[in-house]
């Protein structure tokens, strides 16, 4: 029973990425394998900017900071930079099709990689963040904060 407690979880929070995607949310598990580091935290800074992304394209990258309460995977700072193309500079806003746009308070699970140049960045794009709502929820679904570290820590046994 437990076990298919699991896979309908998964299922559930696998279904809650689809909006932002630009195609099939990869399982939980997919993304703990991939990505370097995985945190617990809260975007406590936005600073936008126009500058060239790893493919030569001029994008706008919100460079935030992100105060972490927990390590999930791997380690990390009390504060850690990540960035999220997309974002407003000078009433010019650009927002990519495959990533929800972020704002200073959103809380959520980071799914962390490094770019080309070395920036830390969301894993798998939309699949990178997934965000919580106030009762610690991913938003619009029944899945909790507790549940989906559970399954984190199921991914890396």
């Amino acid at each position: 029973m437990k076990r298919v407690s699991f896979v309908l979880l998964a299922v559930c929070l696998t279904a809650s990425t689809v909006g932002a995607s630009g195609g099939a949310p990869a399982p939980i598990a997919d993304r703990t394998k991939g990505a370097e580091t995985i945190v617990v935290g809260r975007i406590i800074q936005i600073t936008p900017s126009i500058e060239r992304n790893d493919f030569g394209d001029q994008v706008i990258v919100s460079h935030t900071l992100l105060q972490v309460e927990e390590a999930l995977k791997g380690t990390a700072a009390a504060v850690l930079p990540f960035d999220v193309e997309g974002g407003t500079v000078a009433g010019l806003t650009m927002t990519a099709s495959d990533l929800e746009p972020v704002t200073t308070g959103d809380r959520a699970v980071f799914f962390v990689t490094h770019s080309k140049s070395g920036a830390n960045v969301p894993y798998l794009r939309h699949n990178g963040i997934v965000k919580l709502d106030s009762t610690d929820h991913v938003r619009g679904t029944t899945v909790t904060l507790s549940d989906l570290k559970r399954l984190v820590r199921q991914a890396l046994q």
